[in-house]
């Protein structure tokens, strides 16, 4: 498994080693018998699992420079998240299968949150593989992006923003659910700056801290996103 590959490689010592292997073993299981929040826990669980945690989203930011979503570039780390494609609210299972995490920049994240634009019958424990067929959206780790949507990006002296053009029906989702709100914000936030910054701040806090927010931060979060 390449996750708990990149987890034992984050120690040098034997013991520490077989530690944190334990932990990513014991998280792995948690998740595909259904249990929910393990994300967010893994993250708070200890030195260990704070070091388990940190291996898997640096692994992950290190395979691209690009938002899965929006494909804009990602110049640090601070300005990117881990996104669960499916998200672990609905689909514990897949917390941390490797395939379903992506790198992602915090205005995608933000307006994404926990929406399920794939909605699928899964049984818990079942595997992610056999879905692949079923994407009614756009997959950022298994479908090429220029094949499914055109991306347009306006700039001049006094605004910038980007427009998407869906060309396959997985491609039109993914534009009518997220993208379209994405490019509404770019505009609207050159406009409206102070509760523009204001929502990503809350964001990034809400990320560098590794937890999923409260119903009460997320609505907070989400209507700073709508007065945008």
């Amino acid at each position: 498994m390449k996750l708990l590959r990149e987890v034992r490689k984050s120690y040098l010592q034997k013991r520490k080693i077989k530690e944190a292997t334990n932990k990513a073993i014991d998280y792995y299981k948690k998740s595909r018998n259904g249990t929910t929040k393990l994300w967010a826990n893994l993250y708070n669980d200890g030195p260990v699992g704070k070091r388990v945690y940190n291996a898997i989203t640096d692994y992950v930011h290190g395979l691209s420079e690009r938002c899965g979503y929006c494909q804009d570039r990602i110049f640090h780390n601070s300005n990117s998240n881990i996104d669960h494609i499916l998200p672990c609210s609905i689909y514990p299972q897949f917390t941390f299968v490797e395939e379903n995490l992506v790198r992602v920049c915090m205005t995608c994240n933000m307006i994404k949150s926990a929406h399920d634009y794939y909605v699928l019958s899964v049984p818990t424990g079942n595997g992610y593989r056999q879905h692949t067929s079923a994407w009614v959206c756009y997959h950022p780790r298994h479908h090429i992006f220029s094949q499914h949507i055109d991306r347009l990006v306006v700039q001049t002296n006094h605004l910038h923003f980007r427009a998407y053009i869906g060309k396959t029906s997985q491609g039109k989702k993914l534009c009518s659910t997220l993208l379209q709100k994405v490019s509404e914000f770019e505009v609207r936030s050159t406009a409206n700056p102070v509760v523009a910054q204001a929502a990503q701040k809350l964001s990034q806090f809400i990320q560098s801290k590794g937890s999923m927010p409260t119903e009460a931060v997320n609505k907070l979060l989400q209507s700073l996103v709508r007065k945008t």
